[in-house]
């Protein structure tokens, strides 16, 4: 980590989206209280589109003209990571937010790389490399040890509470 004014606004960038991805993990929690999973999917994405397709024009304006220059890996890639990350995971997420803390839901966004690894290799053909391998094991190790002791430490808490 270098805090040298080269990566200041680098690393405020960083900063401020831990901050966001907090405030948008509680804030769903609260939220969810009212909405159903998909309903919760649903508005997100409303939301997400209507923010971001004006600085899509702006930033990538040729970006609707080489739609129709798609490969079919392309589209397959397109494909999955609608139906497994956009969707069916942020199902999931809002779902399991309703019964765990928003800290260990949290957690699950590291397994996205972890997951990420099988899905590039089966439905898009990539090799993975024992680097990759390793990296992904240790996500997986680490999502699972960071669980069991917070669930732990929790139930030893109302242990003590009672």
């Amino acid at each position: 980590m270098d805090l040298g004014s080269k990566y200041a606004v680098g690393n405020l960038l960083i900063f401020l989206a831990i901050v966001g991805n907090a405030y948008y993990n509680v804030g769903c929690k609260k939220v969810a209280e009212r909405f159903t999973e998909m309903e919760m999917v649903f508005y997100t994405y409303l939301v997400l589109v209507i923010m971001l397709t004006p600085m899509v024009l702006y930033y990538e304006p040729a970006m609707f003209a080489r739609v129709p220059h798609f490969t079919t890996k392309t589209w397959l890639g397109m494909a999955s990571l609608t139906l497994f990350h956009n969707f069916l995971s942020m199902l999931l997420f809002f779902w399991v937010l309703k019964f765990l803390d928003a800290t260990q839901v949290a957690l699950s966004n590291y397994m996205v790389s972890f997951l990420g690894l099988p899905i590039s290799a089966f439905v898009l053909g990539e090799r993975l490399s024992l680097q990759s391998v390793v990296g992904g094991l240790l996500v997986l190790v680490a999502t699972l040890i960071l669980t069991i002791v917070d669930h732990r430490t929790y139930r030893n808490t109302l242990k003590l509470n009672t």
